[in-house]
């Protein structure tokens, strides 16, 4: 299938920071055609395609994807599933040592119940816990996270071999090839101070410097005329923190409300049952805000 892509290209406000809700339905109606878009969480909805030029961000704007409708065909079609990557890099913001992850609620066609999604003050997890649930080497095993299994990952369909697998079974999946992030690898703390302020090791990025980084899954039943959202780049690393009652994902927004980013790397890819079909890779690049 081949993508079209559309990015919001009007200025916003800095001055809130609270995230707004969305309606995804909204949206989905007013751009009504096939394609890949960027657009405004809010009436009126406004999007414009990615054609090269400068993009402007939006913390609170949706990446849209909307598959064109084909006619029935014999036989049980695959589920839709969506894996959605970003890498950015921005100006004057520390290194992320945080992923953004989500997947809403779902119920798939192998799960008995409505799968839980994290909720938001936890859609942050350390880059450590995300790296080594998807390192696929069965000679250097890592500690699997269970939030990541049952928030995040679902089980899905695999027709052809008609039975159900889990999209974070490493027997079915090169995990890290899949859902890893480009030039971001594993490795120990940096120095001694970090060793004592933690007991969990840190991940940075080895030979590029991201300062967000995020990792989303959407799902329908069916991959064909239906409409799918996932969330803007935030910073995923160190921002200061906004108070007692607050928590690393409101802490990121309110640091996106000013956030300078310049580049953001997109990779989406479908999966059908065990097979993983790379569908766009896209290089978006922000105006200065």
């Amino acid at each position: 299938m081949k993508l079209a892509v559309a990015v919001l290209l009007l200025p916003v406000s800095v001055g809130s920071v609270v995230a707004q809700n969305f309606d995804e339905q909204a949206i989905c109606a007013a751009i009504n055609k096939p394609g890949l878009f960027y657009a405004r969480s809010q009436p009126p909805y406004q999007y414009a395609p990615v054609n090269g030029a400068p993009l402007s961000y939006d913390r609170d704007a949706r990446f849209v994807l909307i598959t064109a409708p084909v006619r029935p065909r014999q036989g049980h079609d695959y589920e839709g599933v969506w894996h959605v990557r970003t890498q950015t890099i921005a100006e004057l913001s520390k290194r992320a040592n945080k992923a953004y992850v989500y997947r809403p609620p779902v119920r798939t066609r192998c799960s008995r119940d409505v799968l839980p999604a994290f909720e938001e003050r936890d859609r942050l997890v350390t880059l450590t816990e995300y790296l080594d649930h998807h390192l696929s080497n069965p000679h250097h095993p890592r500690q699997k996270s269970y939030d990541l299994t049952r928030r995040f990952h679902m089980p899905i369909q695999d027709v052809a071999a008609n039975d159900c697998v889990w999209t974070d079974d490493d027997k079915a999946f090169d995990l890290n090839g899949t859902y890893g992030f480009s030039d971001v690898n594993r490795r120990d703390l940096d120095s001694a101070f970090e060793v004592a302020m933690t007991l969990v090791p840190r991940a940075y990025a080895s030979s590029s410097s991201y300062q967000g980084l995020s990792s989303q899954f959407a799902y329908r039943d069916t991959p064909h005329g239906v409409c799918v959202s996932f969330a803007s780049p935030i910073p995923t690393g160190p921002v200061p923190h906004g108070g007692w009652f607050s928590n690393a994902y409101d802490d990121a927004m309110q640091a996106a409300a000013g956030w300078k980013p310049k580049s953001t790397l997109l990779v989406i890819k479908r999966l059908e049952g065990r097979r993983v079909i790379p569908l766009t890779s896209k290089m978006i690049t922000w105006t200065d805000r």
